[in-house]
């Protein structure tokens, strides 16, 4: 099953995973997406989540699942495995770029703007979801979990499930101009407060777990990167911009689960 990160949804323009799933399926993976809304709380899409996994078990016969999830999508993840115990229905759960530390410039920019622009941005973002498909959407909320203290709660009640494989994979940015506008721009700022990031979370927030690896572009490549953006590790832009080494990334994933018997 893969999970999308906030503000976006597994229908329309907003689908993340560029040709990631098509890939995997290619080399034999069945493919489940998550559905979850693109502008919700960990609380609200981790119990759709729930109901989802659930679901996937009935449909498929199979007694377990493995979770592939981006970004939010990993806290959303982490939420319905061990809040909502349906750990015993997911074999792992593999988390690429997850803020599972939060995002401390998100707590700085809570507490410095002015109530009315936040009002305003809320009420904005919102009634956009709304229109894009989400069912109740809670901008402000999403927001608040991925602070570093909305983090720090969200950890201290979401235990790990002993019977689950936990890893995490996450990237950095060597340079801003290696990503695509807004990201380019947010690195900077970004790294004000948390240090080396992707262009939206700092990588010492995507580590997790003895099972943690720092993705960096082959520098002997041919057309040489020098990071991954936030956006990039999921695809998102696709067919514009095919990366084979990010494509192989997620095959390489799903081969080293089915060789751990997962």
């Amino acid at each position: 099953m893969l999970v999308h990160g906030a503000f976006l949804r597994d229908d329309g323009n907003l689908d993340p995973w560029g040709e990631i799933p098509s890939e995997l399926i290619k080399n034999g993976a069945v493919i489940y997406r998550g559905n979850q809304n693109a502008a919700c709380g960990v609380e609200e899409n981790g119990i759709f989540l729930a109901r989802r996994i659930e679901e996937i078990i009935e449909k498929s016969g199979a007694e377990k699942l493995n979770i592939i999830a981006h970004s939010k999508g990993g806290l959303d993840s982490r939420y319905a495995i061990s809040v909502l115990e349906k750990g015993r229905y997911v074999a792992s759960l593999t988390t690429i770029n997850t803020p599972h530390g939060g995002c401390r410039y998100i707590d700085f920019l809570l507490k410095v703007l002015p109530g009315p622009i936040k009002s305003r941005i809320v009420d904005y973002e919102n009634k956009k979801f709304l229109r894009l498909g989400d069912t109740r959407p809670d901008f402000l909320k999403t927001i608040t979990d991925l602070s570093a203290k909305g983090c720090l709660r969200l950890n201290s009640i979401m235990p790990d499930d002993e019977s689950v494989y936990y890893q995490s994979f996450g990237t950095k940015l060597l340079r801003a101009s290696d990503a695509q506008p807004p990201l380019n721009r947010c690195y900077r700022f970004i790294k004000l407060f948390d240090g080396e990031n992707d262009g939206l979370c700092g990588e010492y927030s995507q580590r997790r777990w003895k099972n943690y690896r720092l993705l960096r572009p082959d520098a002997k490549a041919k057309n040489r990167y020098f990071g991954y953006s936030h956006w990039d590790i999921a695809d998102w832009r696709g067919r514009e911009y095919i990366r084979p080494d990010i494509l192989k990334l997620y095959v390489d994933i799903a081969d080293d689960l089915r060789k751990r018997g997962f």
